[in-house]
């Protein structure tokens, strides 16, 4: 995944996601969306039914995990049929 900042990876996320209670349907705010990688976690754990709220103060970075965000929707998609 293109990126900037340094990336959470997935034993790390899968983790913090364990913790912090994040379920299906949960609404959960995220401070500091750097590349997406842990955006994208989320917003797969939540689901349709959950809401993610995500910030960075960084333009290039929001901008950034929209790509991502948007490939790895793509790419989802793909392998889903």
């Amino acid at each position: 995944m293109p990126r900037i900042a340094t990336v959470i990876y997935p034993k790390d996320v899968e983790t913090i996601l364990t913790y912090a209670n994040v379920f299906n349907g949960a609404r959960v705010v995220e401070a500091g969306t750097g590349s997406g990688a842990s955006t994208i976690s989320i917003a797969d754990l939540i689901g349709p039914k959950g809401h993610l709220y995500t910030y960075d103060v960084r333009e290039d970075m929001s901008e950034l995990a929209k790509k991502n965000a948007d490939l790895y929707s793509l790419q989802h998609h793909l392998q889903s049929r």
